[in-house]
């Protein structure tokens, strides 16, 4: 049983209830928080029909029951969300609780999403100061600062604003949250003593523990108050499932439905168990979690204070030991930001041309007027299945009405329901494969490795070396997974000048290289247009595999341990998101050797094979000669 905190309520209260939770400093700001809090982005549309008069009752049950610490955003259903809450507190003792919002995100459409300005910030705390119905709001927090345009106009503008709104009494302290934690690492760094916050999600989940492996530590020395959420992984990690809209890779979403299914067969909910692993890290002040029924409520609170049955303990282990470790991409940073600025830039009609600005067998033509493009929103690559067609095709385009919610983008008079021609080499397109894409639909783009002749991978004892040789001069960027907005070396790589041969070289503990027992893997995007993802562009995912010493010894610049790594490369997409389940029905190559060489079919002997093959890549180089020895004795 825990001491009664400075927000108890005698007669509103269930006493017995507030004992069984525990309360936490929170950093340096004098308040003791709740170690379960309440998130609100459940109290909007973001992930569902919403029954507000249980929403309600739900806030108020996780109130009286313990739970101090709520947090909102005016984002959260634009505006929904605070004004649901504020008619919750109506009937909630103000010194019952901590209150925290957000600026800087607003609105669903694309071109209002966003708003960093001192103008809108001072609007925004008034706003929910009047749908929250409080005269002082504990903690206000800027709001995904991975979309600023630059950091500067985050802490040149926006924080300062908020300084003066404390100082005029609106609010108490100022925090900060982003998904991608390296932003969040470099905002408190350049603004050291400002924030008193810090809010991170999903980054300490089943399958993500990114925030105790590498960020914690330095919040904490900070004296900052870590606010973690989203346990559930925005409802990944539920028996339910996520939402549409969820960002993440398609592989980790089949991993997920795996262990709900494993859950459900069972009668257990998978959301629980993610509560429970959850609230195991210590170090954190709170930890954040949507509730929006009576029933989330109760399972939550029972997950602190009660743990685990024997067999959902069992069923935990299970799930720790087989199930999630299949994940190869555990979190989707960048991919967000990238559609966003992908969005924003057609947005204001500057892709109403060609695709891209280098020449290319084929141009791609938006068929559709410059306010047609205004409706668009998401961009995503998708992934091109491996299958050989037998000849080019040759049929002519079918007429469709503009009505059609296939869309007509054509390519050299080839309609994207057939193929696209690339010279002699003929790459086929799916039903739904096209560039522009309305709101709501599913299309995708087909990456290809249009313009790469080779991509070479060598595994060094601590570090991944990588090297992309092209037909023409290469002006884009090669990055791997969330390094695009951060754009730093050696993740981020940019050539001064246009080159064929581009070279990436990063250690094994950089880059966001996941280490999956001793197996090292990583995806590098080649993207043609330095600003935007387009067709012909192409990811892949390399990996290096220690796990099976072989007693050889490899000489030089490519010494891998005592041994070599068993190489692989697998032509994947630029969108992470929109990978397939089953990476093995993309061509690969993969070799015993610390090197493995990516070559497109087309580059081969250099000329083109008889069959047209609808992929890339069927040849493993190995320069090196391994000379054998003997295995070492284990001790």
């Amino acid at each position: 049983m825990h001491p009664l905190p400075a927000t108890f309520v005698e007669g509103f209260h269930d006493e017995a209830e507030v004992r069984r939770m525990e309360y936490r400093p929170f950093g340096n700001t004098g308040l003791a928080v709740s170690k379960v809090s309440l998130g609100c982005g459940t109290l909007s549309q973001l992930y569902g029909n919403l029954d507000e008069a249980e929403a309600i009752q739900a806030v108020q049950l996780a109130v009286r029951r313990g739970i101090n610490y709520i947090d909102t955003a005016p984002f959260y259903g634009q505006g929904r969300s605070e004004e649901v809450l504020g008619r919750a507190l109506k009937g909630i003792p103000r010194q019952a609780y901590y209150v925290a919002t957000k600026v800087t995100r607003y609105e669903r459409d694309i071109e209002r999403m966003f708003d960093y300005s001192a103008r809108k910030t001072r609007e925004s705390i008034e706003r929910s100061l009047q749908l929250l119905g409080v005269d002082c709001i504990d903690v206000v927090q800027i709001h995904d600062i991975e979309f600023a345009p630059n950091l500067d106009q985050v802490l040149q503008e926006t924080l300062p604003t908020l300084e003066a709104l404390r100082q005029e009494g609106k609010l108490r302290f100022i925090g900060v949250s982003a998904y991608p934690m390296e932003i969040l690492r470099e905002a408190i760094t350049r603004a050291p003593g400002r924030f008193d916050t810090v809010l991170c999600y999903s980054r300490n989940t089943l399958f993500d523990q990114s925030l105790a492996r590498d960020y914690l530590a330095f919040f904490l020395q900070q004296k900052l108050a870590v606010i973690c959420a989203s346990g559930h992984g925005m409802g990944l990690l539920t028996n339910a499932g996520p939402q549409p809209w969820h960002p993440a890779h398609e592989h980790t979403k089949a991993v997920c439905r795996e262990a709900a299914e494993y859950c459900s067969r069972r009668g257990i909910e998978l959301g629980k168990l993610a509560m429970y692993h959850f609230l195991q890290l210590p170090g954190p002040a709170t930890f954040l979690s949507g509730m929006q029924t009576q029933r989330l409520v109760t399972i939550n609170l029972e997950a602190h204070s009660q743990g685990l049955s024997t067999e959902e303990a069992d069923v935990l282990a299970h799930l720790k030991e087989s199930v999630f470790p299949k994940i190869v991409h555990p979190h989707w940073e960048g991919i967000e930001v990238e559609q966003y600025r992908a969005a924003m830039k057609a947005s204001k009609c500057q892709y109403a041309g060609p695709v891209s600005h280098r020449p290319r067998p084929t141009d791609v033509t938006l068929s559709r007027t410059c306010s047609r493009l205004l409706e668009t929103r998401v961009f995503r690559i998708a992934i091109i299945d491996v299958h050989q067609e037998p000849s080019p095709i040759t049929q002519q385009p079918t007429p469709r009405s503009r009505k059609s919610r296939e869309n007509s983008v054509t390519t050299d008079g080839t309609d994207v329901r057939h193929g696209r021609n690339l010279g002699d080499h003929t790459v086929a397109l799916g039903e739904k494969s096209l560039f522009e894409q309305d709101l709501g639909d599913q299309f995708k783009i087909d990456a290809s490795t249009q313009g790469v002749q080779k991509v070479n991978l060598r595994c060094g004892a601590d570090s991944m070396r990588i090297e992309l040789k092209t037909e023409e001069d290469f002006q884009g960027v090669m990055y791997t997974r969330g390094s695009y907005y951060k754009q730093t070396k050696p993740c981020f790589i940019r050539p001064e000048r246009a080159a064929r041969t581009l070279e990436m070289k990063f250690n094994l503990d950089q880059c966001q290289t996941v280490n999956n027992g001793e197996v090292y893997s990583n995806i590098v995007v080649v993207q043609h247009d330095p600003d935007i993802v387009t067709p012909g562009d192409a990811a892949f995912a390399v990996e290096c595999d220690f796990r099976k010493p072989r007693g050889v010894t490899v000489s030089s610049e490519i010494q891998a341990r005592d041994s070599p790594a068993a190489s692989r490369i697998t032509l994947t997409s630029p969108d992470p998101s929109v990978n397939s389940q089953t990476p093995n029905e993309h061509n690969s190559v993969h070799s015993d050797s610390g090197t493995v060489t990516f070559v497109p079919s087309r580059f081969r002997n250099g000329t083109m094979p008889e069959q047209r093959v609808r992929g890339t890549v069927e040849t493993v180089e190995i320069p090196i000669s391994v000379p054998v020895q003997q295995p070492h004795e284990e001790l």
